[in-house]
């Protein structure tokens, strides 16, 4: 018996949309790049963010 308000399974499940977010910062020893979403990463933990800011193309 199913009911109307029940979970549809995994394979019925719709899938989830993400988007691609650009990278904000570079690291530039490596071009290494990060969002600046999630764990920051062990090149630029603990340093001024801002020396490794991406500026965007005028």
């Amino acid at each position: 018996m199913t009911s109307a308000l029940s979970r549809p399974n995994a394979s019925q499940a719709e899938p989830r949309i993400t988007s691609i977010v650009p990278a904000k910062y570079r690291n530039p020893e490596t071009g290494d790049t990060w969002t600046g979403r999630g764990k920051e990463p062990v090149w630029i933990r603990g340093q001024d963010r801002e020396a490794y800011l991406i500026t965007p193309a005028a």
